[in-house]
């Protein structure tokens, strides 16, 4: 486990301090539109004309309704964010963090990663199967990782936390998703799926899709330790049987 500096502000300051933003644009737009509308009250008491003023006053109001919309799309975000619990960040990760996920298949990553807003998520297996409809197929990994980078470039570029979920066991895998991290200057979160060889073997038969043994077998014995995590270039690494345990972060 870590301690993760600077400490990011909580989801729930962010929420307040974004809703105040915005019914403060919406506040200062009320204003402006009764005033304008004071405007064109006058000017029709006093027989002038008000084709400006209509004009102004119906740009006004649309950019009334934008912010209003704006504000309504913000208390749903926090309805949903809550209703997932307050666990839905059990890491609490830095803003614009990359958090990346390492384990075999069937150790519980996207289970884990289920637990955070669905756009933070890029994921290989995703990618592959809108690529051939199968999420097994590894034949489209090329096109999968390219949308994977495209999707993780365009999130960290504008310092949106995301979720690498794929099996990430493989060194230069790690090292490629560290040096984009790198590039836009944001944190490396790693994920430890740290999971007994025969639990994943035992829900990797449960799925629909089940992976070869072998494979699942060949990645259990890639897991990096947390120290190598760290010698790598992770600013954070966490231990899945320790948040499994609710040991303190």
């Amino acid at each position: 486990m870590t301690a993760q500096e600077p400490r990011a502000l909580h989801r729930p300051a962010m929420e307040r301090a974004g809703a105040e933003k915005a019914l403060g644009t919406l506040a200062v737009t009320a204003i402006e539109l009764a005033d304008q509308s004071k405007t064109f009250a006058a000017g029709l008491i006093r027989r002038e004309p008000v084709t400006a003023p209509a004009a102004r006053l119906r740009e006004i109001a649309t950019r009334l309704a934008a912010d209003a919309a704006q504000v309504d799309n913000l208390r749903d975000q926090g309805l949903a964010y809550r209703s997932k619990g307050s666990d839905v960040d059990p890491l609490d990760l830095p803003a614009g963090a990359v958090c990346v996920t390492v384990g075999p298949p069937g150790s519980g990553k996207s289970t884990f990663a289920a637990r955070y807003p669905d756009t933070w998520r890029v994921s290989l297996d995703l990618y592959r199967s809108l690529a051939t409809d199968s999420e097994t197929d590894q034949s489209s990994t090329p096109v999968a990782v390219e949308i994977q980078n495209l999707l993780l470039d365009a999130r960290l570029a504008r310092g949106l936390t995301t979720i690498a979920d794929s099996t990430n066991v493989h060194v230069h895998v790690r090292n490629g998703l560290l040096a984009r991290a790198r590039y836009w200057q944001r944190p490396a979160i790693a994920v430890l799926f740290d999971v007994p060889l025969a639990t994943i073997e035992a829900q990797n038969a449960g799925r629909d899709r089940a992976v070869p043994v072998h494979i699942v077998r060949e990645h259990h014995q890639l897991l990096p330790t947390p120290a190598r995590l760290y010698d790598e270039g992770f600013t954070g690494v966490y231990r899945i049987s320790d948040l499994a345990a609710g040991a303190p972060q």
